[in-house]
Protein backbone atom coordinates (compact mmCIF):
# COMPACT_ATOMS: atom_id res chain seq x y z
CA UNK A 1 0.00 0.00 0.00
CA UNK A 2 1.38 3.41 -0.92
CA UNK A 3 1.38 6.39 1.42
CA UNK A 4 -1.26 8.01 -0.81
CA UNK A 5 -3.52 4.96 -0.52
CA UNK A 6 -3.17 5.03 3.26
CA UNK A 7 -4.65 8.55 3.29
CA UNK A 8 -8.03 7.28 2.03
CA UNK A 9 -10.12 10.32 1.13
CA UNK A 10 -8.48 13.72 0.90
CA UNK A 11 -10.31 17.06 1.09
CA UNK A 12 -9.14 19.41 -1.68
CA UNK A 13 -10.74 22.82 -2.13
CA UNK A 14 -14.21 21.71 -1.06
CA UNK A 15 -14.25 18.15 -2.44
CA UNK A 16 -13.43 14.78 -0.92
CA UNK A 17 -11.37 12.79 -3.41
CA UNK A 18 -9.76 9.32 -3.19
CA UNK A 19 -6.07 9.77 -2.48
CA UNK A 20 -5.04 7.99 -5.67
CA UNK A 21 -6.95 10.57 -7.73
CA UNK A 22 -5.80 13.65 -5.78
CA UNK A 23 -3.76 16.09 -7.85
CA UNK A 24 -1.91 19.35 -7.24
CA UNK A 25 -1.17 21.45 -10.36
CA UNK A 26 2.50 21.66 -11.27
CA UNK A 27 2.05 25.45 -11.39
CA UNK A 28 1.04 25.60 -7.70
CA UNK A 29 3.47 27.95 -5.95
CA UNK A 30 3.48 25.70 -2.90
CA UNK A 31 4.90 22.93 -5.07
CA UNK A 32 7.24 25.21 -7.02
CA UNK A 33 8.49 27.58 -4.32
CA UNK A 34 7.30 26.30 -0.94
CA UNK A 35 4.92 29.25 -0.65
CA UNK A 36 2.48 27.88 1.88
CA UNK A 37 1.89 26.84 5.46
CA UNK A 38 0.60 23.73 7.14
CA UNK A 39 -0.75 22.48 10.44
CA UNK A 40 -0.62 19.01 11.97
CA UNK A 41 -3.19 18.20 14.63
CA UNK A 42 -4.61 15.23 16.48
CA UNK A 43 -8.07 13.80 16.81
CA UNK A 44 -9.23 11.90 19.88
CA UNK A 45 -12.36 9.76 19.82
CA UNK A 46 -13.15 11.04 16.33
CA UNK A 47 -12.95 14.77 17.15
CA UNK A 48 -10.17 17.20 16.26
CA UNK A 49 -8.31 18.58 19.27
CA UNK A 50 -7.41 22.26 19.74
CA UNK A 51 -8.57 23.11 16.24
CA UNK A 52 -9.15 26.80 17.04
CA UNK A 53 -5.55 27.20 18.16
CA UNK A 54 -4.34 25.55 14.97
CA UNK A 55 -6.55 27.79 12.86
CA UNK A 56 -5.20 30.88 14.64
CA UNK A 57 -1.60 29.82 13.98
CA UNK A 58 -2.42 28.97 10.35
CA UNK A 59 -3.87 32.47 9.91
CA UNK A 60 -0.71 34.00 11.43
CA UNK A 61 1.49 32.09 8.99
CA UNK A 62 -0.73 32.98 6.03
CA UNK A 63 -0.62 36.65 7.00
CA UNK A 64 3.19 36.65 7.10
CA UNK A 65 3.31 35.07 3.65
CA UNK A 66 0.53 37.33 2.30
CA UNK A 67 -1.79 34.37 1.61
CA UNK A 68 -5.53 34.61 2.27
CA UNK A 69 -6.32 32.07 5.02
CA UNK A 70 -9.40 29.83 5.02
CA UNK A 71 -12.27 30.95 7.20
CA UNK A 72 -12.73 29.24 10.52
CA UNK A 73 -15.97 27.66 9.30
CA UNK A 74 -14.39 26.25 6.13
CA UNK A 75 -11.38 24.81 7.93
CA UNK A 76 -13.43 23.27 10.74
CA UNK A 77 -15.85 21.73 8.25
CA UNK A 78 -13.02 20.34 6.10
CA UNK A 79 -11.30 18.75 9.10
CA UNK A 80 -14.54 17.25 10.41
CA UNK A 81 -15.50 15.85 6.99
CA UNK A 82 -12.06 14.34 6.47
CA UNK A 83 -12.02 12.59 9.85
CA UNK A 84 -15.55 11.26 9.47
CA UNK A 85 -15.13 10.16 5.84
CA UNK A 86 -12.02 8.18 6.72
CA UNK A 87 -13.72 6.70 9.81
CA UNK A 88 -10.79 7.51 12.06
CA UNK A 89 -11.01 7.83 15.83
CA UNK A 90 -7.36 8.53 16.69
CA UNK A 91 -5.95 10.41 13.71
CA UNK A 92 -3.17 12.65 12.55
CA UNK A 93 -4.63 15.43 10.42
CA UNK A 94 -2.64 17.69 8.12
CA UNK A 95 -3.95 20.98 6.72
CA UNK A 96 -1.94 22.53 3.88
CA UNK A 97 -2.61 25.98 2.43
CA UNK A 98 -0.65 27.21 -0.61
CA UNK A 99 -0.61 30.36 -2.66
CA UNK A 100 -1.70 28.17 -5.61
CA UNK A 101 -1.23 29.48 -9.14
CA UNK A 102 -4.28 31.73 -9.38
CA UNK A 103 -5.90 34.45 -7.33
CA UNK A 104 -7.33 32.08 -4.72
CA UNK A 105 -5.23 29.95 -2.34
CA UNK A 106 -5.55 26.17 -2.28
CA UNK A 107 -6.29 24.03 0.81
CA UNK A 108 -5.75 20.30 1.25
CA UNK A 109 -6.74 18.27 4.32
CA UNK A 110 -5.67 14.67 4.87
CA UNK A 111 -6.02 12.25 7.78
CA UNK A 112 -4.13 9.08 8.66
CA UNK A 113 -4.03 6.93 11.81
CA UNK A 114 -2.25 8.67 14.69
CA UNK A 115 1.50 8.17 14.98
CA UNK A 116 2.57 5.62 17.58
CA UNK A 117 5.72 6.97 19.25
CA UNK A 118 8.14 5.05 21.47
CA UNK A 119 7.63 5.60 25.20
CA UNK A 120 10.76 7.75 25.33
CA UNK A 121 12.82 9.62 22.77
CA UNK A 122 16.50 10.24 22.09
CA UNK A 123 17.75 13.51 20.64
CA UNK A 124 20.92 14.89 19.11
CA UNK A 125 21.93 18.52 18.66
CA UNK A 126 22.59 19.13 14.96
CA UNK A 127 25.53 21.20 13.65
CA UNK A 128 23.27 23.74 11.93
CA UNK A 129 21.52 26.72 13.53
CA UNK A 130 18.09 28.25 13.34
CA UNK A 131 18.15 31.87 12.24
CA UNK A 132 15.90 33.61 14.73
CA UNK A 133 15.95 36.70 12.46
CA UNK A 134 14.65 34.85 9.41
CA UNK A 135 11.34 36.05 7.91
CA UNK A 136 10.17 32.43 8.24
CA UNK A 137 11.08 32.13 11.94
CA UNK A 138 8.07 30.95 13.91
CA UNK A 139 6.09 29.98 10.78
CA UNK A 140 5.05 26.41 10.02
CA UNK A 141 6.16 26.85 6.42
CA UNK A 142 6.22 24.35 3.57
CA UNK A 143 9.91 25.24 3.19
CA UNK A 144 10.85 22.25 5.34
CA UNK A 145 14.20 21.19 3.90
CA UNK A 146 16.21 22.25 6.97
CA UNK A 147 14.03 20.05 9.15
CA UNK A 148 14.24 16.95 6.99
CA UNK A 149 18.02 17.21 6.60
CA UNK A 150 18.39 17.65 10.37
CA UNK A 151 16.13 14.70 11.11
CA UNK A 152 18.08 12.50 8.70
CA UNK A 153 21.28 13.53 10.51
CA UNK A 154 19.74 12.66 13.87
CA UNK A 155 18.58 9.26 12.70
CA UNK A 156 21.95 8.46 11.16
CA UNK A 157 23.37 9.27 14.61
CA UNK A 158 21.00 6.82 16.31
CA UNK A 159 18.56 9.43 17.63
CA UNK A 160 14.87 9.94 16.95
CA UNK A 161 14.72 13.75 16.92
CA UNK A 162 17.02 16.60 15.94
CA UNK A 163 17.45 19.69 18.11
CA UNK A 164 18.60 23.09 16.83
CA UNK A 165 20.42 25.88 18.55
CA UNK A 166 20.07 29.41 17.19
CA UNK A 167 22.63 31.95 15.99
CA UNK A 168 23.11 33.23 19.56
CA UNK A 169 24.15 29.80 20.84
CA UNK A 170 20.86 29.23 22.68
CA UNK A 171 18.50 26.28 22.52
CA UNK A 172 15.76 26.76 19.92
CA UNK A 173 13.59 23.73 19.06
CA UNK A 174 13.39 20.25 17.62
CA UNK A 175 12.86 19.54 13.92
CA UNK A 176 9.13 19.04 14.65
CA UNK A 177 8.81 19.70 18.36
CA UNK A 178 9.36 22.18 21.16
CA UNK A 179 11.73 21.45 24.03
CA UNK A 180 11.29 21.73 27.81
CA UNK A 181 13.95 20.97 30.40
CA UNK A 182 14.30 20.88 34.17
CA UNK A 183 17.54 22.76 34.72
CA UNK A 184 18.93 23.81 38.11
CA UNK A 185 15.50 23.23 39.65
CA UNK A 186 13.72 25.42 37.07
CA UNK A 187 11.38 24.20 34.35
CA UNK A 188 12.53 26.11 31.28
CA UNK A 189 11.61 26.38 27.60
CA UNK A 190 13.06 28.68 24.94
CA UNK A 191 11.14 31.92 24.51
CA UNK A 192 9.57 32.65 21.14
CA UNK A 193 12.35 35.18 20.50
CA UNK A 194 14.67 32.17 20.09
CA UNK A 195 13.09 31.60 16.68
CA UNK A 196 11.16 28.50 17.73
CA UNK A 197 7.72 27.66 16.42
CA UNK A 198 4.89 28.84 18.71
CA UNK A 199 3.78 25.25 19.23
CA UNK A 200 0.13 24.60 20.04
CA UNK A 201 1.10 21.81 22.45
CA UNK A 202 3.84 24.01 23.89
CA UNK A 203 1.23 26.64 24.70
CA UNK A 204 -1.16 24.06 26.16
CA UNK A 205 1.62 22.68 28.36
CA UNK A 206 2.26 26.20 29.64
CA UNK A 207 -1.48 26.39 30.34
CA UNK A 208 -1.70 23.12 32.29
CA UNK A 209 1.43 24.07 34.24
CA UNK A 210 -0.10 27.39 35.27
CA UNK A 211 -3.31 25.61 36.25
CA UNK A 212 -1.32 23.13 38.32
CA UNK A 213 0.86 25.72 40.04
CA UNK A 214 4.00 24.64 38.15
CA UNK A 215 6.20 27.60 37.30
CA UNK A 216 7.69 27.62 33.79
CA UNK A 217 10.35 30.06 32.65
CA UNK A 218 10.20 31.13 28.99
CA UNK A 219 13.70 32.46 28.49
CA UNK A 220 17.02 32.18 26.70
CA UNK A 221 18.43 28.73 27.44
CA UNK A 222 22.13 28.07 26.70
CA UNK A 223 22.49 25.06 24.44
CA UNK A 224 24.76 23.28 26.93
CA UNK A 225 21.95 23.29 29.52
CA UNK A 226 20.21 20.56 27.53
CA UNK A 227 22.81 17.92 28.40
CA UNK A 228 23.09 19.17 31.98
CA UNK A 229 19.32 19.03 32.66
CA UNK A 230 17.81 16.51 35.06
CA UNK A 231 14.68 16.08 32.90
CA UNK A 232 13.97 16.85 29.23
CA UNK A 233 10.76 16.39 27.26
CA UNK A 234 9.51 17.28 23.80
CA UNK A 235 6.05 18.57 22.91
CA UNK A 236 4.05 18.41 19.69
CA UNK A 237 0.50 17.61 18.69
CA UNK A 238 1.38 14.02 17.81
CA UNK A 239 4.04 13.43 20.47
CA UNK A 240 2.01 15.13 23.22
CA UNK A 241 4.48 15.29 26.18
CA UNK A 242 7.33 12.99 25.18
CA UNK A 243 10.15 12.31 27.70
CA UNK A 244 13.74 12.23 26.47
CA UNK A 245 16.06 9.47 27.66
CA UNK A 246 19.27 10.63 25.94
CA UNK A 247 20.69 13.94 24.70
CA UNK A 248 23.69 13.37 22.43
CA UNK A 249 25.68 10.86 24.51
CA UNK A 250 24.23 11.89 27.89
CA UNK A 251 21.73 9.43 29.37
CA UNK A 252 18.87 10.63 31.59
CA UNK A 253 17.43 8.53 34.40
CA UNK A 254 14.78 7.94 35.54
CA UNK A 255 12.66 8.53 32.44
CA UNK A 256 10.12 9.94 32.62
CA UNK A 257 11.17 12.06 35.57
CA UNK A 258 8.53 12.93 38.17
CA UNK A 259 7.81 16.40 36.80
CA UNK A 260 7.61 15.20 33.20
CA UNK A 261 5.22 12.44 34.29
CA UNK A 262 2.96 14.90 36.14
CA UNK A 263 2.82 17.30 33.19
CA UNK A 264 2.12 14.46 30.75
CA UNK A 265 -0.78 13.29 32.91
CA UNK A 266 -2.19 16.81 33.13
CA UNK A 267 -1.97 17.19 29.36
CA UNK A 268 -3.67 13.83 28.70
CA UNK A 269 -6.47 14.80 31.05
CA UNK A 270 -6.95 18.00 29.04
CA UNK A 271 -7.34 15.96 25.84
CA UNK A 272 -10.00 13.88 27.59
CA UNK A 273 -12.14 16.68 28.98
CA UNK A 274 -11.85 19.48 26.39
CA UNK A 275 -11.77 19.14 22.60
CA UNK A 276 -11.02 22.81 21.86
CA UNK A 277 -9.11 24.36 24.78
Amino acid sequence: MSSADSCGLIWINGQLIPAEHARVPVSDRGFLLGEGVFETLRSYRGEAFAVTRHWNRLCMGCEKLCISPPTRRVMFSAVKSTIESNRLEEARIRITVTRSSGSDPSMVVSAIPATVWPKMETVVVVPWTRNENSPLAGIKSLSYGENTVALSYARSSGAGEAVFGNTRGNLCEGSASNVFLLSQGRLRTPSLSSGCLPGVTRDLVLHVCREGGIEVFEEDVPLHALEEASEVFLTSSTREVHPVSRVNETEHSPVPGPLSREIAERYRELTRVCKDP
